[in-house]
């Protein structure tokens, strides 16, 4: 049974997507040909697989989790007994620095890297990308978040807005869409932007590790992960990891990445 809180994430994770693509037609940032119909077919799979993962590990929502949480008024935020919309202000930013923290490990701890690399793989970078992540990624990802929430004790109504925001946000950053260099520039101040997020696409090392904000851009900032500029300009960028592309592009090959003992490092 589908519920109400689907419907909502599913309108506006639609909306946002169809949005991306057509921004993504009219501004097109740079040119793209690698296995276009194989790529995007891999990695609306790759959602489908990762949304049966979540169920699996967690029964209920991480909406739901955070209104049985609040009903015992377990976690931080009841601790400190915030007005509400100031609670559900502060669990939103929280919430977004404990997955800047995510991304870190997945960078930095191997086991966690053989999951992540696959997301890297995409040869490309556009609004698909932004939905490609191995399912057991997203596995090890909601018992995070649900831990986060466990120990934050945040208001459902910041939980589901976090998961919009974090959703069309993944969209976002790695769309193939093209902003004038000043708003991006403005912008990245406070949010991350497409081409501050294809940096970490890319294939050199010392870029890859930069540049870890999935929604706000502040984190890097705080904590000198973040690069302005790659050393190539943008349409130069060599995006993925050096991968044959067809094994990036292909379901199988990509499902079976974190098993491969042909893993490349992210260090």
């Amino acid at each position: 049974m589908v519920s109400r809180e689907d419907e909502i994430r599913l309108l506006i994770f639609t909306s946002v997507f169809v949005a991306m693509v057509v921004w993504e037609v009219l501004a097109r940032r740079r040119e793209t040909s690698a296995f276009r119909v194989q790529r995007w077919s891999t990695n609306f799979v790759m959602l489908v697989l990762g949304i049966a993962s979540m169920r699996v590990v967690l029964p209920m929502t991480l909406i739901q989790l955070a209104g049985w949480i609040g009903n015992r008024e377990w976690g931080a935020i009841a601790v400190l007994d915030l007005p509400f919309m100031v609670g559900v202000a502060v669990s939103v930013i929280a919430l977004d620095f404990c997955l800047y923290g995510q991304h870190l490990l997945m960078h930095r701890v191997s086991w966690l890297w053989r999951l992540h690399q696959v997301h890297h793989a995409d040869p490309e970078f556009d609004v698909t990308t932004g939905l490609r992540f191995h399912p057991f990624e997203i596995a090890v990802s909601t018992l995070y978040k649900a831990l986060a929430v466990v120990v934050l004790g945040p208001p459902a109504l910041a939980v589901l807005i976090f998961e919009i925001a974090l959703n069309s946000s993944s969209m976002f950053t790695h769309a193939n869409g093209r902003l004038p260099q000043r708003l991006d520039r403005l912008v990245r101040w406070l949010f991350v932007t497409p081409d501050m997020h294809r940096i970490h696409h890319s294939v050199e090392v010392g870029e890859l590790n930069t540049n870890f904000g999935f929604n706000l851009a502040v984190w890097d900032r705080l904590f000198g992960t973040y690069r302005q500029e790659a050393a190539l300009k943008c349409a130069h960028i060599e995006i993925g990891l050096r991968l044959q592309p067809g094994r990036a592009s292909s379901l199988g090959p990509a499902l079976r990445m974190p098993f491969d003992k042909r893993t490349i490092s992210s260090s």
